[in-house]
C-alpha cells in the first residue's frame, strides 16, 4: 500500500530531479541515491518504477489544475500553457521518460479522464454528458487533438511560441463546442 507520506516525498524529489537539465535520463538509481529511499521501496510503491512516479506526478499536477478557478476553456488551455512554459525543463524531462516508455496511451487516457471532470464542475456539464451519450467518439477526437498539438510541441522541445500552441488548441475547441452547442440548441 502507497502511504501518503512515501509518495509526496518520492513525488517531491523525482521533481527536483526532473527540474535539472539532464533529468530526461534519469534513473531509478539516480532517484535512490538523492531521496535517500530504497530499490525495494520505490518499487513497492511503483511497481513499474520511473514510468508509474511520473504518470503519479503528473496526475497530481492535473488535479492541482483542476483546484484553480477557471470558468472557461480558454483561461484552462491559457493555465495549462503557462503552467508548461514556468515548468519547462520539468516538463520536457517527464514527457521525455514517457515517450521513451511508450506511455501516450496512458497520456491519452489521463487527458480524457481530466476533461471529463473539468467538465462536470462546469454548468453545462448535465448537457454534455446527454451529447457524449449521442455522440461517444466527440470526446476521443478533441483529447486526440489536444495530444498531438502538445506532443508536436514537446517534440520540438517547446519551440513554437506559447501563443501559437494557445491559438491552436482554442481552435481545436471552439470547433467541439460549436457541434456542441448546435446539438444543444436542437
Amino acid at each position: 500500500m502507497v502511504t501518503v507520506a512515501t509518495t509526496a516525498y518520492l513525488i517531491q524529489k523525482l521533481r527536483e530531479l526532473l527540474s535539472q537539465p539532464q533529468g530526461c535520463n534519469l534513473t531509478i538509481k539516480e532517484l535512490t541515491a538523492y531521496s535517500a529511499m530504497s530499490r525495494s521501496t520505490i518499487y513497492r510503491n511503483f511497481p513499474a518504477g520511473m514510468q508509474d512516479l511520473c504518470l503519479e506526478m503528473l496526475r497530481q499536477d492535473l488535479q492541482r489544475l483542476l483546484q484553480q478557478k477557471l470558468n472557461s476553456w480558454p483561461q484552462l488551455i491559457e493555465y495549462s500553457i503557462s503552467y508548461i512554459v514556468h515548468h519547462r525543463i520539468c516538463c520536457l524531462n517527464v514527457y521525455q521518460l514517457l515517450v521513451n516508455q511508450k506511455q501516450q496511451f496512458y497520456l491519452l487516457e489521463m487527458l480524457k479522464q481530466f476533461l471529463l471532470t473539468y467538465i462536470d464542475k462546469q454548468d453545462y456539464g448535465p448537457y454534455f454528458k446527454i451529447f457524449l451519450n449521442k455522440y461517444p467518439y466527440e470526446l476521443d477526437f478533441m483529447v486526440a487533438g489536444i495530444l498531438y498539438n502538445l506532443m508536436d510541441w514537446f517534440d520540438s522541445q517547446l519551440q513554437a511560441k506559447p501563443e501559437v500552441i494557445i491559438k491552436k488548441l482554442n481552435c481545436g475547441l471552439e470547433m467541439f463546442l460549436f457541434h456542441f452547442n448546435n446539438d444543444t440548441m436542437q
